[in-house]
C-alpha cells in the first residue's frame, strides 16, 4: 500500500526473514525476485544484502524483465558479524 512505502518497513521484514532463513531453517542460500522496474523493491533486496545475479524475461517479447537477487549462508555470515 502507497501509504507505507518509504517508511523502512519492507526492509526490516525482510531482515527477519533472512535471518530466519539462515537461522532456523539452516539455508545454505536465499533467493529473492523483483519486476525489473519495481525499483523500491530491487532497492530492498541489495539493501539487505542480496546481489543481482541475473535478469529474466518470461514472455514471448521480452518485456517484462525480472531480476534474481541471491544472498549465500556465508556472505550473510560476514555481514552479521559487522554488525554485532
Amino acid at each position: 500500500m502507497p501509504k507505507y512505502w518509504g517508511k523502512g518497513i519492507a526492509t526490516e521484514v525482510s531482515k527477519e526473514i533472512i535471518k530466519y532463513g539462515f537461522e532456523i531453517l539452516n539455508l545454505e542460500k536465499i533467493i529473492g525476485i523483483a519486476l525489473s522496474k519495481n525499483i523500491g523493491s530491487c532497492k530492498v533486496l541489495e539493501k539487505i544484502g542480496l546481489e543481482l545475479y541475473k535478469i529474466v524475461t518470461y514472455d514471448k517479447d521480452d518485456a517484462i524483465k525480472y531480476n534474481w537477487y541471491v544472498l549465500e549462508k556465508e556472505k550473510y555470515k560476514r555481514l552479521h558479524s559487522k554488525q554485532l
